[in-house]
């Protein structure tokens, strides 16, 4: 019986996947963003700007970063075959670290403070963007584990910084970018050529009350992060924010069966309600309510960064499109929160009734938010990982997909239709036109030799 628990004890070990170091790079990248706006925000180098309006110009360069991506992908992508989106994201980081370490100590005054903060914006928007175009080349399972196992190598580095003195640490820190952008490389490099996205053919369809309920909840938490008035770069902030990417982690490896991003809406959802009432209503809670609201943050982060991954993972195109309209609405609407939380704090003394009725507003609209999004199958079910690997689970799909050399839009394509699904039906799941789908199952029957559907559900019987 002990060796029986043993055996199986390993055989589950086994079983568990595994990535390669190079794609967990993106931690580095990480890193370096939590070090450089721990500087702008607080380092006196920068006598022009208080902390906030610090990190406020760091923000609007990553807003830049992400939104001109985004803008370029249909056109560019994937950019991983580009040289300038890689030259221009190590110039500017590099810039930017190193400009900021020779300004502390020697005050830098407006113009050229607010080129290196916002050049540094930039510089990681387009860095970061490059790691999810690589995620999107990953089943949705490793994708889950690279970026939350990212946060870790993320954090093991930050915490170094953190107890080291300053002097060589400083420059490994500025060196970060360039250390991520090999491993990025590298990952790039380690891949199958089939699972390489291809250039876009056509825009996917945007989940645009995804977007609105993703907008709700960083207007939220920005008003809520700015009313607890804590610093963000302590180990109070990065255990609220470690806490469910431990979680989402452990549950992927260890609990794939059950795993749902309904349960992350949910959850994001309890924390940010109790972060708010715990900031407007409760005295001396402001450390406790800053944990749950960083939580509720980084959750609904990886899920919408998953589903822009997994999107471009079932078209086989660059996740950038997508993943760089959230992650732009996200930083716009955080900051909108900001504002309005810093004027909520302002009137405290002046009315005891605006701010907890302003509080209630955010609190009913979260829940509302949360309501909506757990409803809409279309969002939350329609992205869920176990089912939309390129991968297809079918053992008759496998083999064809490998025999035939099918494309990854092609494959999934053939795992719906598989399924019983129609062209309508393949097109609302796969974020397609159905003429787009029309060419995509005339490939397939050309590869396959075949000339209908009856002749399909033959060969996947047989």
């Amino acid at each position: 019986m002990f060796w029986d628990t043993i055996k199986h004890f390993y055989a589950r070990l086994g079983a568990i996947p595994k990535v390669s170091f190079a794609f967990l790079g993106c931690g580095f990248a990480r890193a370096w963003l939590w070090w450089i706006l721990s500087l702008v925000s607080y380092s006196e180098a920068f006598p022009s700007y208080t902390g906030s309006q610090g990190h406020l110009l760091f923000d609007l360069g990553e807003v830049i970063g992400f939104f001109l991506l985004s803008f370029l992908a249909y056109r560019f992508s994937p950019f991983f075959k580009r040289s300038p989106a890689a030259v221009l994201a190590l110039a500017l980081t590099l810039f930017g670290g190193f400009g900021t370490v020779i300004a502390v100590g020697s005050p830098v005054v407006g113009v050229y403070a607010a080129f290196l903060i916002i050049g540094g914006g930039v510089g990681y928007a387009l860095l970061f963007l490059l790691w999810l175009e690589l995620y999107g080349c990953l089943t949705a399972r490793n994708m889950l584990i690279a970026w939350t196992g990212s946060y870790f190598i993320a954090l093991a580095i930050w915490g170094l910084h953190r107890i080291t003195e300053a002097g060589t640490i400083e420059t490994i820190m500025c060196l970060l970018p360039l250390m991520s952008m090999f491993m990025l490389f590298k990952g790039f490099y380690s891949l199958p050529a089939a699972s390489l996205p291809a250039k876009m053919s056509h825009k996917p369809s945007i989940p645009w009350k995804l977007i609105i309920v993703l907008s709700a909840f960083a207007l939220a938490f920005g008003i809520g992060d700015a009313a607890t008035g804590q610093n963000m770069f302590t180990w109070i902030s990065k255990v609220g924010m470690g806490i469910p990417e431990l979680l989402v982690l452990l549950c992927v490896l260890f609990f794939s069966k059950r795993f749902s991003f309904r349960y992350l809406v949910t959850v994001a959802s309890l924390f940010i309600v109790a972060g708010l009432i715990g900031a407007f209503f409760v005295e001396g809670q402001a450390v406790p309510s800053f944990v749950l609201m960083n939580a509720s943050s980084e959750i609904y982060l990886i899920m919408v960064y998953a589903i822009a991954c997994i999107m471009g993972h079932q078209l086989g195109s660059s996740a950038v499109y997508l993943a760089g309209l959230f992650a732009g609405l996200y930083k716009v609407f955080l900051q909108i929160g900001k504002t309005l939380g810093l004027v909520v704090v302002e009137q405290v003394h002046n009315t005891a009734i605006s701010v907890p009725v302003l509080a209630l507003i955010m609190v009913l609209v979260t829940i509302a938010a949360t309501i909506i999004l757990v409803q809409d199958r279309s969002i939350v079910d329609k992205f869920s990982w176990k089912e939309q690997s390129v991968d297809p689970k079918n053992a008759s799909c496998a083999k064809i997909t490998e025999e035939h050399r099918l494309t990854p839009k092609e494959a999934s394509v053939l795992l719906l239709l598989a399924k019983g699904q129609d062209t309508a039906q393949i097109a609302e799941e796969l974020f397609l036109a159905q003429s787009t789908v029309r060419v995509h199952t005339s490939s397939i029957y050309k590869k396959l030799d075949i000339h209908s559907r009856k002749e399909l559900d033959k060969l996947l019987n047989g």
